[in-house]
This record gives structure tokens, sequence and C-alpha cells, in this order.
């Protein structure tokens, strides 16, 4: 976390020093400003929402509570997350059924290549798994 927060906190506090406001008791009009660039300059929610979570994690709070979960932030970025939804991580997928066909076809191993052999092992362990193919 604290990896994945290190350019997300330089960025806030640097522009915490360009408005002359400490970082980790900025008022919470300056949370969302600074949110509301971010959505400007093109960024996606995802990434909106880790800047968030950063400046959250070392922010004082306001009110009680984490800058992150107070009404007017989570607002913002619930606007960001209308305006700008999140892309699905997988935009394409493959068709089982095909790759099951090819595989049928090679219904004898004796004539396959290694590598034909290798990757009908690769496929028929893919599919017999839970995993992700990025994750195999």
């Amino acid at each position: 976390t604290r990896l994945a927060y290190q350019t997300p906190w330089r960025k806030w506090s640097s522009w915490c020093d360009q408005q002359q406001v400490d970082p980790f008791t900025t008022p919470v009009e300056l949370v969302v400003n600074f949110l509301s660039k971010l959505f400007q300059d093109g960024l996606q929610y995802s990434t909106i929402n880790v800047y968030r979570s950063a400046i959250s994690a070392s922010h004082h709070g306001i009110d009680g509570r984490p800058v992150g979960q107070h009404p007017m932030v989570t607002k913002v970025v619930k606007g960001i997350f209308n305006e700008r939804p999140p892309l699905p991580r997988y935009t394409e997928t493959w068709d089982v059924e095909q790759v099951l066909r090819m595989i049928r076809s090679w219904v004898n191993n004796v004539n396959l290549t290694m590598k034909q052999i290798s990757h009908k092992l690769a496929i028929l362990i893919a599919l017999t798994t839970a995993c992700r193919g990025s994750e195999s």
C-alpha cells in the first residue's frame, strides 16, 4: 500500500505546497478541488480513487472522520465514477467451445508435434482450473 501511495502522496504534497496549505490538515474544499483537477486532467476513476485513499491514509481527518469518507469527498468521487466509469479489466474474451473443437480435432496424440501436445496440455490445464489466464 505504501508503494502504491508514494506517487499520489508526492503529487498531493506538491499541490498543497503550491496552495500553501498543510497536506495533513487541508480543508475538505481543497481536497475536493484537487480530486476535481485530477479528473479535469483526464485521470481515470480508479487512479483518482488511489489518490483519495493516499490522502485519506495520512490526512488527520475532518469532523472526526477520515477525509476520504467525508460526504463532500464521497460525492465528488461518486460523480467521477458516474462521468468516467472504470473500464472492464478484460475487454476481450475467447470462445471456449471454439478451443474445445480445435482440441477435439487433434484426436491422435501420436501424430501431433511436441508443440501441439504442449499447447493442448496447457489449454486443458487452463480450462480445468479456476485461475485467470494471467495467473497460470
